[in-house]
């Protein structure tokens, strides 16, 4: 997970915030006020070079292993 943050503040998307839930999932999020599909669409391009797939929160997600 360091290894994204690092990647993603290289690229100057230090505004995102990413949390490791398990597995090769991660919840990205942004710092309050800040509305998170604006700043994907904003960055897209560059988010995409490092994010393999990017799909919005579902209740019905499941996440194999978790890390505690």
């Amino acid at each position: 997970m360091l290894v994204l943050r690092e990647k993603m503040l290289q690229e100057g998307m230090g505004s995102f915030r990413v949390r490791y839930l398990g597995d090769n999932q991660v919840l990205l999020s942004c710092q309050d006020g800040v509305k998170l599909p604006k700043v994907i669409k904003g960055n897209k391009e560059r988010l995409f070079k490092i994010i393999e797939m990017l799909k919005p929160w579902d209740n019905g997600t499941i996440i194999g292993n978790k890390v505690v």
